[in-house]
């Protein structure tokens, strides 16, 4: 059950170079000094490195700690209590060649060994969303109604595909990142304590994927604890129309909107005018 009461995020949005990141920075630099242990949460390896050394310039050493998304989860998973080998890498993509081989064996149009990846993305999505493979088949069923032949067909192939895996993976008592992180959030959900007060920030994703706007609206909106989100995002312009989506989505959860203006400080001064034009008119 979802307590509004203590639902703490902040949404972040404005164009490119318009300082979100020294918002965000700022944000993590407060919450520290205040002893809240903060979390920012970055997409790739580089911008870890960077935010750490620019954390460090301040003297920021210790008490926060920047990181990637799965390592946020595998904290998640671990203040929920989770643990266990998991599925991942190429044994994964082989076992889903194995079971398309499997369940589609003898039927025309069957999933091939070739379809492991494609079918190994599915099926992550499908557990990012929570889906039993009792929902995805009577989803798939129902998608497929009483279309063509083949769409019947694949619907149902994919459907047992799902169900085969996740009851291996609950034979040897196995998990995989999406079942432990879906599994490590509805936990928290359960037992917001868990989790407690510990701030976080994400910073410099295009996008959203469905898991972490779980991990958003779990952490701010269930457990209460402080959440910032930036986001490259301008209502109206065509380049951020593809992110609509998840800025209405976060919207309404948000208690406080930032909406930072464009700037074009970052170009020198002899040509600041003409670039800034270009940028903002290009699209």
């Amino acid at each position: 059950m979802r307590n509004h009461l203590l639902v703490s995020l902040k949404l972040i949005t404005g164009p490119a170079n318009s300082g979100k990141a020294e918002r965000v920075l700022a944000e993590t630099r407060r919450e520290a000094a205040r002893g809240g242990e903060p979390w920012l949460v970055v997409p790739t390896v580089a911008d870890e490195r960077e935010y750490r050394r620019e954390l460090a310039r301040d003297g920021l050493v210790l008490g926060a700690r920047v990181v990637r998304f799965p390592a946020l989860l595998g904290e998640a998973a671990r203040r929920a209590g989770l643990s266990g080998p998991q599925l991942e890498g190429p044994l994964r993509t082989r076992l889903m060649g194995v079971l398309a081989r499997e369940v589609g064996d003898g039927a025309t149009g069957g999933l091939r060994e070739g379809r492991a990846r494609e079918l190994e993305r599915l099926v992550a999505e499908l557990e990012a969303l929570h889906l039993t493979p009792q929902a995805v088949s009577a989803s798939m069923a129902e998608w497929a109604g009483d279309g063509d032949e083949g769409a019947a067909e694949a619907a149902a192939l994919v459907a047992s595909v799902y169900g085969r895996y996740r009851d291996l993976l609950a034979a040897i008592g196995w998990c995989d990142a999406e079942l432990q992180a879906a599994g490590a959030l509805d936990e928290l959900r359960r037992n917001p304590w868990r989790w407690g007060a510990t701030p976080v920030q994400f910073y410099g994703f295009d996008d959203l994927t469905a898991v972490q706007r779980d991990a958003i609206e779990t952490l701010a909106v269930v457990v209460g604890a402080p959440v910032t989100v930036a986001l490259s995002y301008e209502p109206g312009r065509m380049a951020f129309a593809a992110r609509g989506g998840t800025y209405e989505a976060l919207r309404p959860w948000a208690t406080e909107l930032v909406a930072l203006d464009p700037a074009s400080e970052h170009y020198s001064a002899a040509a600041r005018d003409s670039l800034s034009h270009i940028e903002r008119g290009i699209f």
